[in-house]
C-alpha cells in the first residue's frame, strides 16, 4: 500500500502578531468609510488616495526637509483633515441632491486627482525604510516586537476609543449620529447637516493620514513605496473587503475587531506559498 502524502501547516506567532497590527490599521481606516457612508450614503473611493497622498507628503517633510517626526505627523494630519473638508465642500455639497451613484463616481474622480498630486511632488532625496517615531525591538517569546508594532498597539486602539467617546459623549458627535440616523429630523432639531458632513469628511481625512503613515512601516514599506500609487488602491481593497465581512458590529468594536483581517491575509499568503512548495515536492517525487 502506497503512503499518502500529508501536508503539515503551521501558523507562526510572528505572522499572527504582525497581521493583527496591520489589521488594526485597516480597521481604523475602515471607520472613516463608515462615517462618510453614514453621513452621505455614498462610499468614498478617494479615501485610500487621501492616505497615500498624506504618506507621500510626510516622507518629503521628514526625508527631504528634515522635519521632526511628530511635527510632520501633526502637520500632515491637519492636511488630511483639510483635504477631506475641501472634498466635502467642493464635491459632496454640490452633488447633495444628485443620485448617490453620481457622488460615488465623483469620489473616483477625486481619487484620480489625488493620485496626480502624488506624481507631481518632488522626488524623494533618499530611498530608505519608512520613517518611524523611534527604532527599537524586543523579543517576546518567539515574537519580535518592533517600535512600529508598539506604536500601532497603543495608538490605534486609542484612536478608536477616542472616536467612540466623541460620537457618544460630545455635542458634535451626537449631532453626527443624529444626522446619520435621520437627516430630516436632525434639521428640524436645528442641527446643520451640511456642517456635520464637513466634520465627518475632515475626520475621515485625518484618520486616513494617520493610519497610512503609521501602517506603512508595518508593511515594510520604504520611502520609495510610500510615493507609489499602488498603496492607496491596496488599502481601499482591504478595508472594503473588511467592511463587507464585519459590517454588523458597533463602531468602536469594528475598529478593534478588524485586527483579524491582518492575520487572515497573512495566513492566506502563507498557505498559498506552502501549497506551491508542496506541489513542487510532489512533482519532484513523481507523486500523482
Amino acid at each position: 500500500m502506497s503512503a499518502l502524502p500529508t501536508l503539515a501547516l503551521a501558523l507562526p506567532q510572528q505572522v499572527v502578531f504582525s497581521g493583527a497590527m496591520r489589521g488594526l490599521a485597516i480597521g481604523v481606516l475602515a471607520v472613516g468609510v463608515i462615517l462618510i457612508y453614514k453621513s452621505c450614503r455614498a462610499i468614498n473611493f478617494a479615501l485610500g488616495e487621501m492616505g497615500a497622498l498624506a504618506a507621500a507628503l510626510f516622507v518629503r517633510f521628514v526625508v527631504n526637509w528634515h522635519w521632526n517626526f511628530y511635527a510632520a505627523l501633526a502637520v500632515v494630519t491637519v492636511g488630511g483633515a483639510l483635504i477631506g473638508a475641501v472634498l466635502e465642500l467642493g464635491v459632496v455639497r454640490r452633488l447633495a441632491t444628485a443620485p448617490r451613484v453620481v457622488l460615488l463616481v465623483a469620489t473616483i474622480g477625486a481619487a484620480q486627482l489625488l493620485l496626480y498630486l502624488q506624481f507631481v511632488l518632488p522626488d524623494v532625496d533618499s530611498y530608505d525604510a519608512f520613517p518611524t517615531a523611534f527604532r527599537r525591538q524586543w523579543n517576546v517569546g518567539d515574537v519580535i516586537v518592533r517600535s512600529e508594532h508598539l506604536v500601532a498597539l497603543v495608538v490605534f486602539p486609542v484612536i478608536v476609543a477616542g472616536l467612540g467617546w466623541f460620537l457618544n459623549r460630545t455635542k458634535h458627535g451626537m449631532a453626527v449620529r443624529a444626522a446619520a440616523d435621520n437627516p430630516d429630523a436632525a434639521r428640524l432639531a436645528g442641527i446643520s447637516v451640511k456642517r456635520v458632513s464637513t466634520i465627518v469628511w475632515s475626520l475621515a481625512g485625518a484618520l486616513a493620514a494617520v493610519c497610512t503613515i503609521l501602517a506603512a512601516p508595518l508593511a515594510g514599506a520604504t520611502t520609495a513605496q510610500a510615493s507609489s500609487a499602488r498603496s492607496g488602491r491596496r488599502r481601499k481593497a482591504a478595508f472594503f473587503m473588511d467592511e463587507s465581512i464585519t459590517g454588523s458590529f458597533a463602531l468602536p468594536a469594528r475598529g478593534c475587531g478588524r485586527a483579524l483581517v491582518g492575520p487572515r491575509g497573512r495566513f492566506v499568503a502563507a498557505t498559498a506559498q506552502l501549497t506551491q512548495e508542496f506541489l513542487g515536492v510532489r512533482e519532484a517525487l513523481g507523486i500523482a
